[in-house]
């Protein structure tokens, strides 16, 4: 049977959320089916203390309301949710309601910096589902762990115990990355064929210096700034109209870093681009991710 993979690539939009899957076309012979990881930072004793008797945690499907950027309309999708848990987590499954054609549906992508799926032929079919996520560096050692989610037959899902987990002990704010990896092979059946797929949940974690101030540049063609604008970390608009003649924005982010001193992470945002992302920190530990679109003219 010839296959269509289609792996998705999504941007950090509100956009990224859709429809949960429909499992009565697609059945795992062997067990529940992996789709992702929770991830938590020094918090694994609290997500085992959630568990059921049967080593499980179940989410919550939550009906949310979001509008189109481009058109300005509203739609609602269903998303898994661990609203009694800290931590930052994201799914991915794998829809095989069409028999040609391999696709993902994705939950919420909330503090996400990259997330995807990719599809591969070895010994049978493979899948990787990953995604990143900021981390607030501590002053010593920083724990991060990894519980995998699993998908029931029937739609339910769930966290379960027996995460992998790693630590970060450099000094480092920023470029300093490790991640978390689950794996599982489970058997699809597809109207009246028969798939087994590896698949392998990985989240990668990068630290970031704390921001207390966030600068947006627009510049010109010849490198002037047009237009300054400070505002605090998560304060951002929802929406900016550029200056007529700006070319680009730098989007600064100045912090400051675990060992006190201050720092600032620069990024350039081209006038191509739709919108523009900033960060700012949650209770946690991790970072979640503003969007910021951009109304270009002309």
């Amino acid at each position: 049977m010839k296959i269509k993979w289609l792996p998705i690539l999504l941007a950090m939009t509100l956009l990224s959320g859709c429809q949960l899957a429909q499992e009565d076309t697609v059945v795992s012979d062997t067990e529940d089916r992996l789709i992702g990881l929770f991830v938590t930072k020094d918090q694994r004793a609290s997500v085992d203390a959630a568990l059921g008797e049967d080593g499980r945690y179940y989410a919550t499907v939550e009906t949310r309301t979001n509008i189109n950027p481009s058109t300005g309309e509203e739609f609602t999708n269903e998303v898994y949710t661990f609203p009694d848990l800290e931590g930052m987590y994201y799914y991915f499954i794998i829809d095989r309601s069409d028999p040609e054609v391999v696709s993902s549906i994705t939950g919420p992508n909330e503090g996400v910096f990259d997330q995807g799926t990719a599809y591969g032929t070895g010994t049978g079919d493979e899948a990787v589902l990953y995604a990143s996520f900021y981390v607030a560096r501590e002053d010593d050692m920083t724990i991060i762990h990894g519980n995998p989610i699993y998908m029931t037959e029937d739609g339910q899902v769930y966290i379960a115990s027996g995460g992998p987990g790693f630590s970060f002990s450099d000094t480092e704010d920023e470029g300093s990355m490790g991640s978390v990896t689950q794996s599982q092979t489970t058997t699809l059946t597809v109207g009246d064929e028969t798939e087994e797929w590896s698949i392998t949940a990985k989240a990668s974690i990068a630290f970031r210096s704390v921001p207390h101030t966030i600068v947006l540049l627009q510049m010109d063609d010849q490198g002037n700034c047009l237009h300054r604008t400070a505002f605090d970390p998560g304060q951002a608009p929802e929406r900016l109209t550029p200056e007529e003649k700006t070319a680009y924005f730098i989007v600064e982010s100045w912090g400051t870093k675990a060992s006190g001193e201050p720092t600032t992470i620069r990024e350039i945002v081209d006038r191509d681009e739709t919108n523009l992302i900033t960060w700012y920190l949650l209770d946690n530990g991790f970072f979640m991710n503003q969007v910021t679109y951009l109304d270009w003219e002309g």
